[in-house]
């Protein structure tokens, strides 16, 4: 009965369900010191920590140390309910040869849409660009047919952030693109840079080597 019980819980509150108690309870100023000095302490980055509009703290950090131009932004969620457990995440690449970082993935749940979580990592994805030690041009990804359902808040979430996108609906796939002003890139030497993002440009590299 217990358990059943707890999954139904889970099932109506997963926001409540899925967290882990704060080091001093509704302590949010102690927590947001805790997690700093912990993060530091493991060598992490952090880029940026500030209240969402739903009045929850949140953390972006990163690993400098991460080799082969891999870059992961992770997250730390907070609110006087305790800890988030599951939060979300940004995969980059860095690809020396074209100046191009790739947006390879964003991790989210499906219930932490429309939280602001994606736009707060944006800008921490922003000010990385501005501190990463090689350069920067353009920031790129690709859009699959697994994210079509939700295509149009896709292409308004990132034209928000200055980005174009590009979308075949008869494929059911779709490109962005950002040019960094302070790095003098342009869309035609992108486009001279014959760079594929996304599953094409992985063959296309492993093809090369």
């Amino acid at each position: 009965m217990g358990d059943l019980l707890k999954g139904i819980f889970n099932d109506l509150f997963p926001e409540l369900y899925n967290k882990t108690p704060l080091q001093k309870k509704r302590n949010t100023d102690f927590e947001m010191t805790y997690w700093k000095e912990k993060l530091y302490g493991q060598g992490e980055n952090i880029i940026l920590a500030e209240t969402t509009k739903a009045g929850e703290n949140i953390i972006i950090y990163y690993n400098p140390t991460d080799d082969d131009g891999i870059l992961i932004l992770r997250s730390i969620i907070f609110s006087e309910d305790g800890v988030n457990s599951l939060t979300p995440s940004m995969f980059l690449t860095y690809k020396n040869k074209y100046e191009v970082l790739e947006i390879a993935d964003i991790r989210m749940e499906d219930n932490d849409a429309n939280k602001g979580y994606g736009s707060v990592l944006m800008r921490a994805l922003f000010l990385v660009i501005e501190e990463y030690p090689l350069p920067i041009k353009y920031i790129t990804g690709w859009i699959s047919g697994v994210d079509w359902h939700h295509v149009e808040r896709n292409k308004h979430f990132y034209e928000k952030f200055s980005f174009s996108v590009e979308l075949n609906h008869l494929i059911k796939e779709g490109y962005i693109l950002f040019i960094n002003p302070s790095k003098d890139g342009s869309e035609e030497q992108y486009v001279s840079l014959n760079y594929k993002p996304g599953l094409e440009g992985v063959l296309s590299d492993f093809m090369e080597e």
